[in-house]
């Protein structure tokens, strides 16, 4: 996927200034569009983890309010932390650039999503903020569950990998339960349709207004001939962050923090729901059906 990124006041521009083309964002006018495809440039410095990507920030506007012009380094990165990466610019100026959870534009780019942030930076102080846009199928929040799968279509548990940058023909999730959690293939990474074994627990507990709340805990085994798929797959993506979809449900996005072993693993659950969902599909999963 192709974004690019505007730099300087936008404001001064019409919106007639603008052409979009097969997903590529243009401004007409010379010096004052900068694009390339999603990749870190050979130049660039170590990648950080940047605050920014953690605040919630919902239109370009908020970034305006939030970094305004003549704020020095320090007061940025107390602000927002270290940028993703940095490039140096000509008379001494400096780019960086930070990776944003998307969010729709509200400027003369409206109708496209904000992907990154980034910074000019002039003799220590900031000069100018523009950002990277992109033409992205964000769907909109999921507030409900899907209808219940016809008893002929066959059960799964998916496994996604999920990234923060955007994904060709990818999906990005923001849900109730997991809100702007990030972009996953059209395509699982793993894909289970058998179990061998599945057990689950459910917990009443008290919550600190007084409420109960009811816990559910699955427990799942896979079949011997998929239990190496998924040590491999959570292998290779320590660190990741991996959403798993029961059926056509989200019900849990865990860091992966070690490769899962033998194939047995947990995951819970608070919403009843889900939790409902979930036990019919896995309990067909053992079943083979």
């Amino acid at each position: 996927m192709k974004t690019c990124l505007i730099w300087g006041l936008l404001g001064k521009y019409p919106r007639a200034a603008w052409t979009k083309t097969a997903g590529l964002v243009l401004l007409c006018g010379a010096g004052l569009v900068s694009c390339r495809q999603q990749q870190t440039p050979r130049d660039s410095q170590h990648r950080h983890t940047n605050a920014i990507s953690r605040l919630a920030l919902k239109s370009t506007a908020d970034v305006r309010r939030l970094l305004v012009a003549g704020m020095s380094t320090n007061q940025i990165t107390s602000l927002i932390g270290e940028p993703d990466w940095a490039l140096e610019l000509e008379r001494g100026s400096v780019l960086w650039h930070y990776a944003v959870s998307p969010f729709p534009a509200s400027d003369e780019m409206a109708g496209t999503y904000v992907t990154r942030v980034g910074l000019t930076i002039t003799n220590g102080y900031l000069a100018f903020v523009g950002f990277s846009y992109a033409e992205l199928q964000v769907p909109p929040p999921e507030h409900a569950l899907p209808p219940a799968l016809p008893h002929s279509e066959s059960p799964s548990l998916k496994f996604f990998v999920v990234s923060k940058e955007p994904i060709p023909g990818g999906k990005y999730i923001d849900s109730g339960l997991f809100p702007r959690l990030g972009f996953v293939a059209p395509t699982p990474t793993l894909a289970i349709v058998a179990l061998k074994e599945v057990t689950w627990t459910e917990e009443t507990v008290a919550t600190p207004e007084g409420r109960s709340q009811t816990n559910w805990t699955f427990r799942i085994s896979l079949q011997p001939e998929d239990a190496p798929r998924l040590k491999a797959m959570t292998t290779d993506n320590l660190s990741k962050q991996m959403l798993m979809v029961v059926g056509e449900v989200s019900v849990s996005a865990p860091i992966i923090r070690d490769p899962v072993e033998e194939g047995i693993m947990e995951f819970k659950c608070r919403d009843p729901r889900i939790a409902e969902s979930a036990k019919k599909h896995l309990a067909r999963m053992k079943r083979g059906q």
